[in-house]
């Protein structure tokens, strides 16, 4: 079906009624009746009948399911079907009206048991839910830089260059000495000791302005500029001074300590690239090319909203049924540390009203995060209030533990991330998924793979469908990888990386190489 079909269901603003609750009651009530549509069945005295939905953003549509237990050794297919059919096709009924183009797929037995046939289970079945990989890659299928803008060199810590930078100067600009001493002619201190006639100084800032001749020298400093005349440096442990003149004496006299014009680079080199972060380094180099200014990419403005009645800010005292709303804090400062500018929204209420004037507040940002409400239970607002308001749904929900209910969509030009109120899940979602889309439309270098590889120190049990995020530890024993241990059921804030456990995967020894994120936030 299409997505606005869909979000009829979900917003319950379809014109017949509540889709779900009359496709649950005809499916039950066909279930019980099966004996009299299909031929050759026969009544079964029924303990259990129940039907379910799961809404999908890709393909747009609602997966049926339905169970049916009887007394007795009997196969009930027949009547699960049956009921999955007839739910179906009142769904279709009942958004008719509203989408001619909707299609009624496969219905396929997932398991039984009892019955002459015995225990059946399907070998595969098509998963509503999307991998990792392919949400994350939808989330950064059209992400880009924001736009560029220049900003004072004083204020560009951190920031992404958005065009090459080439030099404006020469550095250095003149011969410099590299050290104290005396800048002489080499040829005169070829054979020592020898007294040279001391004519002047030259200092940083405050050059010498006359040459230099044989038999003569000039006191230096380093950084200071190399007189025209002299082509040696002699180190002042070499030198003694005696009024108007100076001893050169000593073995092995080096004279070459000159920083030539142009050593470090000159006028026109382009020394910095285009997506370079400007650390401590790059910023020295930069001002040191002539620049005061820099082109950066835009900071993406990323706004946080917190969701639910349960609610209340840090430092308020909760009542009863209520807890302290935290993770919009760790998120925040997670996305500034990859390059956001946050806005914290504060918390909406669970209802419409609340939700749609928070919302608001966010039109001038790039990002919309939600923290809780991205399920669908009756409290769940936020899909079908945003999609009220015009959000085109991509998916809402990923084969990833913790965090399956991760919504994503597109309201207008904001984009929008819905993640689970619960802590570990609203973190690890965070740093899997909001992340690498804050740190592209920053224009900063992302790493092709976040995860390396470490040593499992225990025994890890196989994993499910979902790809699962361990917490854990890690320790070096040595030069080799480092041993990574899981750490259940402790704060997040124990843990120093994630075990990253693909969908499906068999168990790990002790000694057995696996992948992990590391905690970096």
């Amino acid at each position: 079906m299409a997505p606005e079909t869909l979000a009829l269901v979900t917003t319950g603003e379809a014109k017949k009624g509540d889709v779900l609750a009359a496709a649950r009651l005809a499916g039950i009530m066909a279930a019980k009746r099966t004996h009299e549509l299909i031929p050759l069945c026969h009544p079964l005295a029924i303990t259990k009948a129940r039907v379910d939905f799961e809404t999908s953003a890709d393909p747009c549509g609602i997966a049926v399911r339905a169970e049916v237990k009887v007394s007795g050794q009997t196969g009930v297919e027949m009547e699960a079907l049956t009921a999955v059919s007839v739910a179906c096709l009142t769904i279709y009924d009942m958004l008719k009206a509203a989408d001619r183009g909707m299609v009624i797929g496969p219905v396929q037995l997932v398991e039984k048991t009892g019955g002459r046939s015995g225990t059946w289970r399907a070998s595969s079945m098509a998963s509503p839910l999307l991998s990792v990989d392919e949400a994350l890659s939808r989330i950064l299928a059209d992400a880009r830089p924001l736009g560029s803008e220049r900003i004072a060199i004083e204020s560009a810590h951190d920031r992404i260059l958005a065009e090459p930078l080439a030099a404006r100067l020469t550095q250095p600009p003149f011969d410099a000495s590299a050290m104290d001493g005396y800048a002489v002619q080499a040829a005169d201190v070829a054979k020592l000791p020898i007294k040279l006639t001391v004519i002047g100084e030259s200092a940083a800032g405050h050059p010498f302005s006359g040459r230099v001749g044989a038999g003569e020298a000039v006191r230096i400093f380093t950084g200071a500029p190399v007189p025209e005349g002299a082509d040696g440096i002699v180190i002042q442990e070499h030198t003694k001074r005696e009024g108007a003149q100076v001893l050169v004496h000593g073995d092995d006299v080096q004279t070459d300590h000159i920083r030539p014009r142009g050593g470090d680079f000159r006028e026109g080199m382009a020394l910095l690239d285009a997506g370079r972060r400007l650390g401590p380094r790059e910023l020295s180099l930069a001002a040191s090319m002539g620049h005061g200014e820099l082109a950066v990419w835009r900071r993406p403005k990323v706004a946080v909203l917190s969701t639910g009645d349960e609610l209340v800010r840090p430092g308020e005292t909760p009542g009863i049924g209520q807890i302290v709303a935290s993770n919009h804090l760790g998120i925040g400062a997670m996305l500034r540390n990859f390059g956001a500018d946050v806005i914290q929204l504060g918390i909406a209420r669970d209802t419409a009203e609340s939700l749609t004037a928070h919302v608001e507040r966010a039109k001038d940002a790039d990002i919309l995060v939600t923290i809780g409400g991205a399920s669908v239970g009756d409290h769940d607002l936020v899909a079908p209030v945003l999609s009220k308001q015009g959000m085109e749904l991509a998916f809402w929900k990923i084969a990833m533990r913790p965090g399956k209910p991760l919504m994503s969509g597109r309201l207008g030009a904001l984009r929008v991330i819905g993640l689970p109120g619960n802590p570990v899940s609203a973190l690890v979602c965070a740093r899997v998924f909001v992340v690498p889309l804050v740190e592209q439309l920053a224009g900063r270098p992302t790493a092709t793979e976040a995860t390396r590889p470490a040593v499992a120190a225990v025994a890890i049990e196989a994993n499910g469908p979902r790809q699962h995020y361990m917490r854990a530890t890690l320790t070096r024993d040595g030069d080799g990888l480092p041993r990574v241990t899981p750490v259940r059921s402790s704060p997040l804030a124990i843990a120093d990386c994630l075990i990253v456990r693909p969908p499906n995967v068999p168990a790990a020894k002790p000694g057995d190489t696996v992948r992990v994120l590391p905690l970096d936030f």
